[in-house]
């Protein structure tokens, strides 16, 4: 659970599981693996990819399991039960953190055996706190922005969504 299956060992445990059942199968046995082939058409057939995970904090891991979200819905059913607010004053909010700094340079356009460089900075900048809150009827607050700083400077809003608040 939030470590994901690799495509070796994928292809592993497909053997295994294989050779437990009796399954001839065209695998290498010295490897004791299914091979490319194999992966290639499972994950077709199934709709699955083979891609890099997004990084999640043990915290995170930690408080996303059956009792918090029983809990959550507990709580949400409650709420909803002795306020009765109507479906245009439920909101559901979101934060992400947006680097001053991108961390990773986009894909360009290139001809085929040509190197191409793309300057990027190597200071680390800083993590600027976007929060967004939106109704289930379509209703939305406008974006908050949280800078990490003492005086704030309003050129950081420059070219900002209408309404957005420092």
């Amino acid at each position: 659970m939030f470590y994901g299956l690799t495509w070796k060992h994928m292809m592993k445990v497909a053997f295994k599981y294989a050779d437990g059942n009796g399954v001839a199968g065209r695998f290498n046995n010295e490897k004791k693996s299914a091979g490319k082939d194999w992966l290639k058409s499972f994950c077709k057939w199934h709709n699955l990819s083979v891609r890099n995970p997004e990084q999640c904090s043990v915290a995170r891991a930690m408080g996303f399991n059956e009792v918090q979200v029983t809990r959550f819905y507990s709580n949400l059913k409650n709420c909803c039960t002795e306020k009765k607010f109507p479906a245009h004053r439920k909101f559901n909010m979101d934060e992400t953190g947006i680097s001053t700094v991108p961390n990773r340079p986009s894909e360009v356009v290139t001809p085929i055996g040509k190197k191409n460089c793309k300057i990027s900075s190597a200071e680390r900048g800083q993590t600027v706190t976007a929060v967004c809150c939106m109704s289930a009827t379509g209703v939305f607050v406008p974006p908050a922005l949280i800078f990490p700083r003492k005086r704030m400077n309003l050129l950081l809003c420059k070219d900002a969504l209408n309404g957005t608040l420092p």
